[in-house]
């Protein structure tokens, strides 16, 4: 498995649960966000419109 400890968009839960939404928005702006617990992915957040056109590219495949 991808080893998020050294991915600088690996975010741990419990660092997530403090940020405001504009850190969260700022995150996402540069580009996925993995979120770590306990050093292991857990749960990637997307930016919606990146989600958008990662569906249409499957859609259109």
């Amino acid at each position: 498995m991808h080893n998020a400890t050294s991915d600088k968009l690996a975010v741990p839960v419990s660092q997530l649960r403090r940020q405001t939404t504009e850190g969260i928005k700022a995150h996402l702006a540069v580009g996925p966000l993995l979120l770590t617990q306990r050093g292991k992915v857990v749960a990637v957040l997307l930016d919606p419109a990146l989600w958008c056109r990662l569906l249409q590219a499957r859609d259109a495949a």
